[in-house]
């Protein structure tokens, strides 16, 4: 395996399934790259190169992974843009954060996830919503305590 694709949404719900795949890479030295979907008709000057850049970093410091890298995928919208990553031939795995949607969501536009998982023919890792909610730090409050 020489290269990882991690298409996401620069969220901090991305932060875990990242680590975990900064983790599998390690193991065969791949390149892991997050890959952002952006709606080419939005202005390209909204700093969203950077933003991906910084998040890619802050993911590198997290994980001390240093072969990542961070490339927008400009398309007219997110369902072509997962088809050109589905086409690429040089993608050995490609890794997802699978979403909650809202009924209405559901109903109309579906899972971007499940549409995906059918025009592929590249390995798919999926990450449940019970896997990013499982691995979160529980934060517990203890009222007004005094040192």
């Amino acid at each position: 395996m020489k290269k990882i694709v991690f298409a996401g949404a620069l969220s901090p719900l991305d932060i875990k399934p990242l680590e975990y795949i900064c983790k599998l890479a390690s193991w065969f030295k791949a390149e892991v790259s997050v890959l952002h979907v952006i709606d080419m008709r939005d202005d390209l000057n909204t700093g969203i190169q950077s933003i991906g850049e910084d998040f890619v970093d802050q993911i590198r410091i997290l994980t001390g992974y240093n072969k990542l890298r961070y490339a927008p995928v400009w398309n007219k919208n997110v369902d072509q843009g997962l088809e050109w990553i589905a086409e690429q031939p040089d993608i050995d795995l490609v890794a997802m954060r699978h979403q909650k949607h809202h009924l209405l969501d559901e109903l109309f536009a579906g899972s971007k996830t499940k549409r995906f998982a059918q025009y592929t023919t590249i390995p798919l890792l999926v990450f449940p919503p019970k896997y990013i909610e499982k691995m979160q730090p529980k934060h517990h409050y203890h009222g007004d305590q005094k040192s």
